[in-house]
């Protein structure tokens, strides 16, 4: 009787265990999800770089702390790259869809706009073993929320033309530019390019918006940057 109450005594729970479900209601997000294999482009058009799934990249983000935890200075370069465009991409995410809302509150009196919803969303459970991943996943429902704003305010004629207001360098014209190619836009793109925020240098840019044209091949050059961050970062990651 001693034995069986020292060892009921002796007991532990067992290991504190929560799951992560997360909706999507646009076929946009759900395609970052899934992602998509590279497809070859049609005589004169653009071809579809690969994209990689977000289950392939929460295994592979897992993988790299892992590395990063053993003090791997190229997974702690490759952790902080990307703990940074996170931060950078989920700041630039919630001002877009401040900006939407914005636009979508210049409707004439009376009229009122119910929030966009989807019958069957797609329910999906999140495992990550990196705080890292679930940032990724919370920035993607974040793109969802925008999708959802974009193709709404299209649907009303609320929007008709797209002024990229990003940062004025390669950074800032990827973000923008693969946002516009992840809502399939096609209508008319300009550019506000500004580098101060005082009140003479927003009323000279916004004087002289340029074309979206002239600001492109900042894009591609970003891109080439990027692949580089990922092959050469010297950028130690703050838990080495």
């Amino acid at each position: 009787m001693a034995d069986n109450t020292e060892k009921k005594a002796g007991k532990r729970t067992g290991a504190l265990h929560s799951d992560l479900k997360i909706e999507l209601h646009t076929h946009y997000a759900t395609g970052l999800w899934q992602g998509r294999r590279a497809e070859k482009a049609d005589k004169g058009a653009k071809e579809k770089p690969a994209i990689m799934g977000m289950p392939l990249f929460l295994h592979l983000a897992s993988r790299i702390n892992q590395d990063s935890l053993k003090n791997n200075p190229w997974a702690d370069a490759a952790m902080l790259a990307l703990e940074e465009k996170i931060g950078d991409a989920g700041e630039k995410m919630s001002q877009l869809i401040a900006s939407l809302d914005k636009a979508m509150q210049v409707l004439p009196p009376g009229v009122s706009v119910s929030d966009v919803v989807v019958r069957e969303p797609l329910d999906i459970r999140v495992d990550s073993n990196t705080p890292l991943g679930y940032r990724y996943v919370y920035l993607l429902i974040g793109f969802d929320q925008f999708a959802k704003k974009v193709q709404q305010a299209f649907h009303f004629k609320q929007v008709n033309e797209v002024v990229i207001a990003t940062d004025a360098d390669r950074e800032g014209e990827v973000i923008a530019r693969e946002l516009l190619d992840f809502c399939q836009w096609h209508g008319p793109v300009d550019r506000l390019w500004l580098s101060a925020l005082d009140e003479q240098s927003i009323r000279t840019a916004l004087a002289a918006i340029r074309k979206g044209e002239e600001t492109l091949f900042l894009y591609y050059a970003g891109l080439g940057r990027s692949r580089a961050d990922w092959l050469n970062g010297m950028v130690r990651h703050e838990v080495a």
